[in-house]
């Protein structure tokens, strides 16, 4: 059966089969069908939003269109006071006046706030070459797996979809509403954060965070850069995925703290005062510390993922915290979080979940968290970090032609038998594809790190040979 969904949403490449307009009228009807379904009593609402991708404004607009035609009605959000010149290039060409540049964790506040259901177009840290969709439900939650099989049933059926027509649709007249983003609507992040005294700077990566980023970091000493998407420009060498930039720029201007968001904004990258880029692990260590500290913790658990170092369980055991561990994509995460009722959760490339503000990731939640517990602390940014030591680790991407299973390669798996020998009790070895980009990821991990970079040579140049793109 054909896959529709991946690790977090639906993502390719824009130019791919399921962005062409048929596809995109299927997909649409089929979010009708499935909208209206959970609410049969009253007209369905739905929240569109982007990340400011050239090709979102395509896929915007093809939603719209089959959307309204069955009886959806549609609403984007609008910062108050942007200015057309900081509008990007896209928008300003097809005189766009909603401006739909928003981060996906925002969206999703919006959608729990006034909307049955939620659509984000971004394909969060990839290139702007790529594009992707995420949902939220009207708890402004990521589909469940149940509900993404649902609509992917529908979607390769198409003869299943019996969406609700609007026959009261005059031509070509499309109903729109907008959602003034103002202080009010933005409240989530007017907590009462304490940044004051605290020399930032902040890499909106160009993307859904760029318009966001500085209605929440206005004060003097926090300066924000690659916040003027293009349609182009988003995670070009910069945001999350490009961290080293913006450590030289922590260092030349005394910052006491860096910060890079990916695309979307849902996962934040932190630098220390010293320019050391922290890892994930890091930050869930030092939140995870200060909330049992100060009783903050609820239920005395944190959510991980298996991407997370095997040193960080051991550092929530001698804390004497409960450690829960999810499947990689920060969904699976949330719903671990849940089940267990823990408010903390995170993955180690920078999502981090914090349930008594919000439902998904959210990078700026985690920046304003962060610098909080700076503040609150009185330490340094390298300080807090300190408590928290990772077994080295090493993770290789392999870009490859197919995911077939990992399993079926004898070769293969008598390497991996041979790493985890050597590597004993104090290592780890961990292999996954990608749910959202042709990859394989290569974690391994462990004390020895001779072992570790002979392995990080022969374990991925096994599967490209098995699996890999040949140049």
């Amino acid at each position: 059966m054909q896959k529709l969904f991946g690790t977090d949403g639906i993502r390719d490449i824009a130019s791919s089969k399921i962005f062409t307009s048929k596809s995109l009228c299927v997909l649409a009807k089929a979010i009708a069908h499935f909208v209206q379904l959970n609410n049969p009593e009253k007209r369905s609402t739905i929240l569109i939003g982007s990340d400011g991708r050239s090709s979102g404004i395509n896929i915007q607009d093809h939603f719209v269109h089959w959307l309204v035609l069955n009886n959806i009605k549609i609403a984007f959000c609008e910062f108050e006071n942007v200015s057309p010149e900081n509008l990007p290039l896209a928008e300003k060409m097809r005189k766009l006046s909603p401006n739909t540049i928003i981060s996906t964790p925002l969206l999703s506040h919006i959608v729990k706030k006034y909307f049955d259901f939620g659509i984000m177009i971004t394909a969060s840290h990839n290139p702007f070459t790529d594009n992707g969709i995420k949902f939220f439900d009207s708890e402004g939650k990521k589909l469940t797996l149940d509900d993404e099989k649902k609509i992917e049933e529908l979607y390769l059926n198409p003869n299943l979809i019996q969406p609700q027509k609007n026959i009261n649709l005059q031509s070509n007249l499309m109903q729109r509403e907008k959602v003034i983003l103002d202080d009010e609507e933005l409240k989530i992040y007017k907590q009462n954060f304490n940044l004051k005294n605290l020399k930032l700077v902040i890499d909106c990566a160009n993307g859904g965070t760029s318009f966001l980023a500085s209605k929440i970091f206005n004060d003097n000493n926090q300066t924000i850069i690659n916040n003027k998407p293009n349609g182009i420009n988003i995670n070009d060498n910069c945001g999350s995925e490009y961290p080293k930039e913006l450590s030289k720029i922590v260092l030349e201007n005394n910052c006491d703290v860096g910060i890079a968001f990916d695309g979307d904004g849902d996962r934040a990258v932190f630098i220390d005062e010293l320019g050391r880029i922290l890892s994930g692990d890091h930050i869930l260590a030092i939140c995870a510390d200060f909330f049992k500290k100060n009783g903050f913790l609820t239920n005395n658990t944190v959510v991980i993922t298996t991407m997370s170092n095997q040193s960080l369980i051991s550092f929530f055991n001698e804390l004497d915290i409960n450690v829960i561990v999810s499947e990689v994509g920060d969904r699976n995460v949330l719903y671990k979080m849940i089940e267990c009722n823990s408010i903390l959760g995170g993955e180690n490339s920078g999502h981090f979940i914090f349930r008594n503000f919000s439902s998904c990731g959210d990078g700026i939640l985690s920046a304003l968290v962060v610098l909080d517990i700076i503040n609150k602390s009185g330490k340094k940014l390298s300080e807090l970090s300190a408590i928290y030591n990772p077994y080295p680790q090493k993770i290789i991407n392999v870009r490859i032609v197919e995911k077939p299973p990992l399993n079926k390669f004898y070769s293969l798996q008598k390497i991996i038998k041979k790493a985890e020998k050597e590597l004993g009790n104090e290592g780890r070895i961990f292999i996954r594809y990608s749910g959202t980009e042709p990859i394989c990821r290569v974690m391994i991990e462990g004390k020895n790190e001779k072992i570790l970079e002979k392995y990080s040579e022969i374990i991925p140049n096994e599967i490209r040979s098995l699996i890999g793109f040949k140049s």
